[in-house]
């Protein structure tokens, strides 16, 4: 199949529309705004608790309702409380929206050593739990990771897939050399920067100092003990794979992503038969977070693309 790439939101970095404290300059002669601080919305009401599957205790929230779901899947230094502009965002707009916490993470409980499964192998029982047979999937970070390798064995259960600021973690040498190339070793462990220098862009660190305490104490409640990292994340991502899907396939990232830059996305997207590609500016490794109106924004034109409707 013939490969097919769209490169959208670049005009942002060359003069085009812009977000922050670089709208507020190129909208007005006045002094700017350092940045446009985003207020976290107030959320709609929704069911939590344990997944009813064996082996695990997943911890979940639900908004409910009749509208096609969006299930989301969060980054490996987060849990399902990070959804905090999404949640009634998505929600409002008429979605039933879901969100899972990976073993370890804020409530869900790891289960068996002996039996850890596969992080894209629970996402499974929790949507079959559910009775879902069909749905959106985005995933951020690592939880791109898990939504890659769901899609890779159940492609015909998604209607859309969207891939926020992911590594993917393909077994392939091209990409083992760029990643080597971004010198990102040192970075983990005790003695390396906080997460939220990591994942957080300079912008945000910088103009919204509310915002980043608020995302670093997410990921303190997210992983008190530790990331808990023994599961496998399900049938390998290779460029065979990725492929081989045909679902469509939003890859967005940041332009000040440390992890995920715009050039690793656009490598991806050459990979997978039917991709699309956004740059988001002014952000990092969280554009959930940082830029959260024109994630939200970009999301949910890509469902609404994509609906089954």
């Amino acid at each position: 199949m013939k490969t097919i790439v769209k490169i959208i939101g670049i005009a942002a970095l060359f003069g085009g529309a812009a977000t922050g404290a670089q709208a507020a300059h190129h909208e007005s002669k006045e002094t700017p705004v350092v940045w446009e601080k985003v207020p976290v919305p107030e959320q709609v009401d929704a069911f939590e608790g344990y997944a009813d599957i064996p082996d695990a205790k997943l911890w979940y929230w639900d908004t409910g309702g009749d509208g096609e779901v969006i299930v989301l899947l969060h980054p490996w230094s987060q849990s399902s409380q990070i959804w905090k502009y999404q949640q009634p965002v998505f929600a409002n707009a008429g979605y039933r929206v879901i969100a899972l916490s990976r073993r370890g993470a804020y409530k869900s409980i790891p289960g068996p050593q002996d039996n850890p499964g596969s992080a894209s192998g629970d996402v499974k029982m929790l949507v079959d739990s559910l009775g879902l047979e069909k749905f959106h999937l985005v995933g951020c970070a690592a939880g791109g990771v898990t939504a890659t390798a769901f899609a890779i064995s159940h492609q015909e259960r998604l209607n859309s897939l969207t891939l926020c600021n992911s590594i993917l973690l393909p077994a392939e040498e091209e990409w083992e050399e760029m990643f080597s190339r971004l010198q990102l070793n040192g970075l983990e462990g005790s003695g390396g920067p906080p997460h939220e220098w990591r994942e957080l862009g300079p912008n945000y660190r910088a103009g919204n100092p509310e915002g980043t305490e608020a995302w670093a104490e997410l990921h303190d409640q997210a992983t008190p003990n530790g990331i808990y990292n023994e599961q496998s994340w399900g049938d390998p991502v290779t460029w065979e794979t990725m492929g081989n899907m045909e679902v469509p396939v939003l890859l967005l990232t940041g332009d000040a992503d440390l992890f995920g830059p715009p050039a690793m996305q656009r490598l991806f997207a050459q990979k997978f038969p039917n991709a699309t590609t956004h740059v988001i500016a002014e952000a990092g490794h969280a554009t959930y977070w940082e830029q959260p109106e024109e994630f939200n924004e970009v999301v949910l034109d890509w469902v609404e693309k994509h609906s089954e409707e």
